[in-house]
């Protein structure tokens, strides 16, 4: 995989997955599905992920903090779609 690329798996290359880490394996797969089947493309899963890990690393309540970020995402997601659909 080129750097250029992003990865599906959220990967951080060869350290550990800090999102794994947080969430635990089944979270983690709920979280990553839920992303990647809702952003557009257009949107960086990787630089989401990013966003969303250094608002994570701040924050004591974790698993809450990366709840909020997700659905600030979608949302943003959904508004982008919304403004390309009606043409602004």
């Amino acid at each position: 995989m080129s750097k250029n690329q992003t990865s599906k798996n959220f990967s951080q290359r060869k350290e550990t997955n800090t999102l794994r880490k947080i969430l635990g394996e089944n979270d983690y797969v709920g979280f990553e599905a839920e992303l990647t089947s809702k952003l557009q493309t257009s949107v960086s899963a990787g630089v989401t992920c990013k966003r969303v890990l250094s608002q994570v690393e701040k924050a004591a309540n974790k698993k809450k903090v990366l709840k909020d970020e997700k659905e600030k995402a979608l949302a943003w997601n959904d508004d982008k779609a919304s403004r390309e659909h009606f043409g602004y």
